[in-house]
C-alpha cells in the first residue's frame, strides 16, 4: 500500500504536490504583501508632496518653481520621500554605521587576539620534545602494559595526551591494534577543526565592505537630495560632508576587510602547526605499538615453532 502511494503521489503533477503548493502560497503571500506595501509608501509619499506644494504657494513661492518641483517629485514619490527622510536621520544613520564599521573592526582584533592568546602555549595541545622523548623511551613488553602506562598520563597538561587515551581505549574495545592512528587522526583533525573558527573572519569580510559601500551611498544620497544645481553643488557645505562620509565609510569597509584576511592567514598558519605537530607524534606513538605488534608476532611464531618438534617427539616415541 506504501508503494502504491508514493507511486500515486509521484504520478501527481509537481504544482499539485503538497510541497510545492505550500512554497507556491508562501510565495504569493509575500508578493501580495510587498504589493501592498509599496503601494502604502506610494500613497503617503504622494500627499506628502500635495502637503508641500501647499506650503509652497502659502509661503509665495513663484509658479515655475512649484512646477518643477512637482515635476520632480511625481516621477519618482516613494524615493523622494525616502531620500527626505535619511536627509532628516542622516546624522543618526551615520553614527550607525560609523557604530557597525568599528564593532566589527574590534571583532577582528578581540578574536584574534584571544586566539593568539590561548594558542600561544602550544604544550596545551601536543607535549614538548623531552617528554615524548620520555614516553617513547619506555620499554614497553605488550599491548596491555601500554595501554596501562598511557591511561595514567596526566590528560590536564596536554590535549594530545587526551587524544591518546581514548584513542587507546577505543582500539583496546574493538581489538584492532592497527586502528589506533585511524583513531588518533580523527581526534586531531576535530581538534583542529574546532579552532577554526574562520566563519567569523569570512562574515566580517563580507560585511565590512557591505558597511562602507552603505555609507558612500547614504552620502552620496546627502549632496543629491539637496535640489541644488550643479553650479552650486561643489561648494556647498552638504557636498563636502556628503563626500568626506563617502570616502571614510568606504576605506574604513576596505581596512576591516585587509583585517580580517591577514587574521584569517595568521590563524590557519597556526592551526597548521598545531595539527601538524600532533600528527607527527601520533606517528611516532603508533611507531611505538607497530613495534609491539611485531614483537607480539615473533613471540607467536617461535611459539608455533617449538610446538611442531614436541609433536614430532610425540609421534616418533609413540
Amino acid at each position: 500500500m506504501t508503494k502504491s502511494r508514493q507511486e500515486a503521489e509521484y504520478s501527481q503533477p509537481v504544482y499539485k504536490r503538497g510541497k510545492y503548493l505550500v512554497s507556491t502560497l508562501a510565495t504569493v503571500a509575500v508578493l501580495v504583501i510587498a504589493a501592498v506595501i509599496i503601494w502604502q509608501m506610494h500613497n503617503n509619499a504622494v500627499t506628502k508632496i500635495h502637503s508641500a506644494l501647499q506650503q509652497q504657494e502659502r509661503e509665495g513661492v513663484s509658479e515655475s518653481q512649484r512646477q518643477d518641483f512637482a515635476e520632480t517629485t511625481s516621477t519618482d514619490p516613494v524615493g523622494f520621500d525616502l531620500a527626505n527622510y535619511m536627509h532628516a536621520k542622516y546624522p543618526t544613520i551615520v553614527l550607525l554605521t560609523y557604530f557597525v564599521l568599528a564593532s566589527l573592526a574590534l571583532a577582528v582584533v578581540v578574536r584574534f587576539a584571544l586566539f593568539v592568546l590561548f594558542s600561544a602555549k602550544r604544550d596545551q595541545y601536543y607535549p614538548n620534545n623531552v617528554e615524548l622523548d620520555h614516553f617513547l623511551s619506555q620499554k614497553f613488553a605488550t599491548w596491555d602494559e601500554f595501554c596501562r602506562y598511557t591511561q595514567t598520563r596526566d590528560h590536564r597538561k596536554s590535549r594530545f595526551w587526551r587524544v591518546l587515551k581514548d584513542s587507546v581505549m577505543v582500539t583496546d574495545a574493538s581489538g584492532r591494534v592497527d586502528h589506533l592512528y585511524l583513531h588518533l587522526r580523527n581526534r586531531i583533525d576535530r581538534i583542529t577543526e574546532n579552532l577554526d573558527e574562520m566563519s567569523l573572519y569570512d562574515s566580517i569580510a563580507t560585511a565590512s565592505p557591505a558597511a562602507g559601500f552603505f555609507g558612500t551611498l547614504t552620502g552620496f544620497l546627502y549632496i543629491f537630495s539637496q535640489g541644488q544645481s550643479a553650479a552650486n553643488l561643489s561648494q556647498s557645505l552638504e557636498f563636502a560632508v556628503g563626500l568626506k562620509v563617502a570616502i571614510i565609510t568606504s576605506l574604513w569597509g576596505l581596512l576591516n576587510l585587509g583585517m580580517a584576511i591577514g587574521a584569517t592567514y595568521f590563524s590557519r598558519r597556526i592551526i597548521d602547526q598545531i595539527h601538524d605537530q600532533m600528527v607527527v607524534r601520533a606517528v611516532a606513538v603508533c611507531e611505538v605499538v607497530e613495534t609491539l605488534r611485531i614483537t607480539d608476532r615473533q613471540t607467536d611464531t617461535e611459539s608455533e615453532v617449538e610446538v611442531i618438534p614436541n609433536k614430532e617427539q610425540i609421534r616418533v616415541r609413540s
